[in-house]
């Protein structure tokens, strides 16, 4: 029954997903409010079914009654931030808070089944987190005076900075963060709100040359700094972030060019410069060719990623474990191993539309300083998703960066919190903005009729206050060009998304067999447990080799013609050799109908494995097998137009079926037989011995 639960749960999540994610897209573009509102009332409605059935199979696995207490303390948190949040803020943007609760779900989801421990630590900062975020908003709306401290935020984001390259505590090459006692934080992650802070009131308050200069100097100083420290991740997520913005403000594609020259040559450097770099795109590049040491983590997470396939394991299925720190920088991994491809792609999107709201509450406020935070917060979010799922997939180079309100981190779950409260804060003043250009007409006429005297004055006024306000800040000019460079950072955003998910697209559907067949790759054994071994058939369909399965669940690989065909068919125990190595994943795979396979979850039985059939003619085989006799050597028959081997043979040989038996003898030292070594496909001959 558990396992039943377990295989139709891994359906409602997909199923749940796919609907969340249609919502986040589609209410948008609805006019009806009414419509709207029943939209976010669904989204909330299938958050809270995800988070239930997800945390009822975790127990059902464990059954531990702490899963259960935790799961409503979990509930509780998650309904008080909804239910709160729009009481203090009844205009709030709906879609960035279920989105900021649908992630922390997944997230605490996540890391109750990787560790107990580290969920409840993580659920703990983020109940202290969203606390203090309740009052964000509201600082963000009443306190002009952010705006006028640019220095502020730029000096003590770069002394932040120098302290942790300086005493900071080494983390896989990196020097992340700072230790006071027991206490532990990565202050990059706060800097990251200092800094988007600091480049926005500076590009607020003027875009002229000299300007631009000042604050291009301290802003890549933030950047040598965290080169300094070998932060590499967030180095790129800083200079990228800060290229966006200054593209943005000044208008000026000669910048951003300029800017990503100098990116790519730093680049450059840094990869000579740095071990740590090029341990990363060694990793990238090959890492199968250095498996057991710097490729060993994205190997880990391609094969856990190519188990899950499409629909996934299903919750406490896979080996997520096996990918060394999993719960940071490659918890995606671990999601889509266990809960599958397709949920991943929804996961990315629900990311996706978090930055592209991040943006449109960018274009829509008119307070240049506001529209750059909101500017900078959306590439921040989006670029660092990018890095962490990119880098997951080896899609780009793994660069050890979080993803957003998933990924455990006490310090990067504060910031993501507070970037997401700042957001709404920026979108309650947009629609302060809009509220006060609706009233203002009424204003306008009231003054009118007590001073009609003054018509002509009003008019002339308006065009000269039109860039000012009240505060003397440099407003937006009106029209559709002033949000010209942020639909083309959208567009851009949205391009290597797509490029992305396509990159995974192509991942689950070409390179995944090879991954899952790979040897080092251990959780095929995971697909055993569920699956009955495939059969291996001749051209004509006889049998070559067959799992059969006694009344008490006992399998047994038979191998009918014994030592006839040995060596090309191969064995499955004590490692693969052969086709049963070669075609693993396929005779590990079964395409038996759901239906089918929910009935076999009742009845407490494995799937049937998928047949492989082979181009071998048994006839040929057999008479290839005669002709060698006692000699040792090799056979290979090949159909020349089409290249197809028919037969082959390699002596002295063995029996697969008894392999077991025989293994000792097979391998000892005293063997001069080397009866396991296939000469067929292993050995080397003069030109001379073929025909």
């Amino acid at each position: 029954m558990i396992d039943l639960i377990v295989e139709l749960s891994r359906y409602a999540f997909i199923i749940l997903i796919a609907m969340y994610t249609f919502l986040s897209f589609s209410v948008l573009r609805k006019k009806n409010q009414e419509e709207i509102n029943h939209g976010w009332k669904v989204q909330n409605l299938i958050t809270f079914l995800i988070h239930l059935l997800a945390f009822g199979v975790i127990f059902i696995q464990t059954w531990q009654i702490r899963i259960l207490i935790f799961y409503l303390l979990q509930f509780f948190l998650l309904q008080a931030v909804l239910v709160f949040t729009r009481l203090i803020y009844p205009q709030i943007n709906r879609l960035v808070l279920n989105n900021m609760c649908f992630l922390l779900m997944i997230g605490f989801v996540i890391l109750t089944r990787l560790s107990f421990d580290r969920a409840v630590r993580q659920f703990q900062i983020a109940a202290g987190a969203l606390l203090v975020s309740l009052i964000v908003p509201v600082l963000i709306r009443k306190c002009a005076f952010l705006q006028r401290i640019p220095w502020v935020y730029g000096i003590a984001g770069l002394l932040l900075l120098l302290a942790v390259a300086l005493v900071g505590k080494e983390d896989s090459g990196a020097n992340l963060s700072l230790v006071l006692g027991d206490f532990s934080f990565q202050p990059m992650e706060a800097v990251k709100l200092t800094f988007v802070f600091f480049a926005a009131a500076r590009l607020a308050g003027s875009t002229e040359f000299k300007d631009v200069v000042l604050t291009t100097v301290l802003a890549g100083l933030h950047v040598l700094v965290l080169v300094f420290s070998t932060d590499l991740g967030g180095a790129l997520l800083f200079f990228v972030t800060y290229l966006v913005m200054l593209y943005v403000a000044t208008k000026k594609r000669r910048y951003f060019l300029s800017g990503l020259g100098a990116g790519v040559l730093a680049a450059l450097v840094g990869y000579r410069l740095f071990y740590h770099v090029r341990v990363r795109v060694l990793a990238w590049t090959d890492p199968f060719s250095v498996i057991d040491n710097e490729g060993y983590q994205i190997t880990q997470s391609l094969f856990a990623i190519g188990t899950g396939g499409w629909l996934g394991m299903g919750l406490y299925q896979g080996m997520p474990n096996k990918i060394p720190v999993v719960e940071e920088d490659f918890i995606f991994s671990a999601i889509a191993e266990e809960m599958g491809g397709i949920f991943a792609i929804c996961l990315v999107l629900i990311c996706m539309s978090c930055f592209i709201m991040f943006i449109n509450i960018s274009m829509q406020i008119k307070n240049n300083f506001y529209k750059y935070t909101a500017l900078g917060f959306g590439t921040l979010y989006g670029f660092q998703v990018f890095l962490t799922i990119g880098g997951a997939i080896r899609f780009i180079p793994s660069t050890g960066v979080t993803l957003p309100l998933v990924s455990y981190g006490g310090s990067s779950i504060v910031s993501s919190i507070v970037m997401f409260a700042v957001i709404q804060g920026m979108y309650l003043l947009k629609e302060d903005e809009e509220l006060k250009i609706e009233k203002e007409p009424l204003r306008r006429l009231r003054i009118l009729r007590r001073k009609p005297k003054k018509k002509e004055q009003l008019r002339k006024g308006d065009g000269e206050k039109q860039s000012r306000s009240s505060d003397g800040q440099q407003q937006a000019q009106p029209g559709k060009k002033k949000n010209h460079e942020l639909a083309v950072v959208t567009y851009m955003f949205i391009g290597l998304f797509t490029l992305m998910i396509g990159y995974f697209v192509y991942f689950e559907t070409v390179l995944r067999e090879d991954v899952i067949n790979n040897p080092y790759n251990s959780r095929q054994d995971a697909f055993a447990e569920k699956v009955v071994r495939g059969s291996i058939l001749a051209d004509d369909g006889t049998v070559l080799a067959e799992t059969e399965v006694s009344d008490d669940g006992t399998e047994t690989r038979v191998y009918p013609y014994a030592n006839v065909f040995a060596h090309v068919v191969g064995y499955s125990t004590r490692g693969r050799t052969g086709i049963e190595n070669l075609a693993n994943f396929s005779l590990l795979t079964s395409d038996i109908s759901t239906v089918e396979q929910i009935r076999n979850s009742i009845n407490e039985r494995k799937d049937q494995g998928n047949n492989v059939v082979t181009t071998l003619n048994v006839e040929l085989q057999q008479t290839a097998y005669s002709a060698l006799g006692n000699s040792r050597g090799a056979v290979v028959v090949l159909e020349a137009e089409t290249g197809k081997v028919l037969a082959m043979v390699s002596k002295p040989d063995f029996d697969p079926g008894t392999i077991n038996e025989d293994w000792e003898s097979l391998t000892s030292e005293d063997d001069t037989d080397s009866a396991l070594y296939n000469r067929a496909s292993q050995g080397l001959y003069p030109p001379g011995s073929t025909f």
